[in-house]
């Protein structure tokens, strides 16, 4: 499915009080299945809040995760440990608080061990009335078959382009900073919802592009904006998401060359264009020098190392 047709799916089955108590989510990006159950909860409450105010209130609270009847279940470090599932049974026996329903859900449910699968399995197997446990995995196969049989299974198939952007819009974002992290990650698009700060973002963004027309123009004075530019002092998932973007932009650059539009950063693309025309050849050695700092950063090198050697590689290219 996607993510329209799922909110059309849960919109009839929440209608018609069709709703199941277990659900299990499977696909890679939790981003999405968030949303999803998102929509969900907040079309349950509008099912029971006539008041306008009160219900973009309560909406609100849903998308803060700051609802009392929502509970989220998270591996423990490695594992989803048989205590967390008990305080999960305890939590569903008491009266919803705000609500009238209790909402649970399971990350990464996959990594629940034994005993913390057999406690979910009799959770499933006696459900409490309006109550509904949602389960998140990217492999349904890692989960026992006894929990397969007790929950209905969603597949989600890739999201549409504008799918993602409305949620991303929906959730805050600037439009054109939305088509920005569309391109990134499922983990890397939950952290910046998380951290999302529009002038802050704009900033880096104009920083990587500056390095980046450094990069294209072979400049010497590409080395000293690591430090102009505060590059160095990215965090280790920031850096990672750098890299993401400059080869996104790479890629962008390299279609053009071929009189193809990506559709990435064209306005900027174009502008670079004018100044400097960067051949195929080199545009591909930037996509080399870029895969190989990334294999640097996840080796625990420093960030600061790790676009200096970006940096002199390509000055010393050719």
């Amino acid at each position: 499915m996607s993510l329209s047709s799922e909110k059309k799916y849960f919109h009839e089955l929440i209608a018609n009080n069709r709703l199941a108590h277990g659900y299990l989510l499977v696909g890679d990006s939790s981003t999405e299945k968030d949303y999803l159950v998102t929509f969900i909860a907040q079309s349950l409450i509008g099912r029971q809040v006539d008041d306008p105010y009160q219900m973009r209130v309560i909406h609100q609270r849903v998308e803060d995760n700051r609802l009392a009847d929502i509970l989220h279940i998270r591996p423990d470090g490695r594992y989803i440990r048989v205590d967390q599932i008990r305080y999960l049974r305890e939590w569903l026996s008491k009266s919803p608080v705000e609500t009238n329903f209790k909402l649970a859900i399971v990350h990464q449910a996959e990594c629940m061990n034994q005993q913390a699968s057999n406690a979910l399995l009799k959770i499933l197997e006696d459900p409490v009335a309006n109550s509904y446990i949602f389960l998140y995995a990217s492999d349904a196969q890692q989960l026992l078959p006894t929990i397969l049989s007790r929950v209905q299974t969603i597949n989600f198939t890739d999201s549409q382009p504008e799918d993602m952007l409305a949620y991303l819009e929906e959730s805050g974002m600037m439009r054109h900073h939305a088509q920005i992290v569309a391109c990134f990650k499922s983990e890397s698009i939950d952290r910046w919802l998380e951290d999302y700060e529009e002038e802050a973002f704009e900033q880096w963004i104009l920083a990587l592009n500056h390095f980046y027309s450094l990069l294209i123009e072979r400049s010497p004075h590409t080395f000293v904006s690591i430090q102009h530019q505060e590059l160095h002092r990215q965090s280790h998932y920031q850096a990672c998401d750098a890299l993401d973007y400059l080869t996104v932009l790479n890629h962008s650059f390299l279609m053009k060359t071929l009189g193809k539009d990506y559709g990435f950063q064209m306005h900027y693309l174009n502008q670079l264009n004018e100044r400097s025309v960067a051949d195929q050849e080199q545009l591909l050695w930037i996509n080399k020098y870029l895969a190989e700092s990334y294999q640097y950063l996840n080796a625990n090198v420093s960030v600061q190392l790790v676009f200096e050697r970006l940096a002199i590689k390509l000055a010393c290219w050719k």
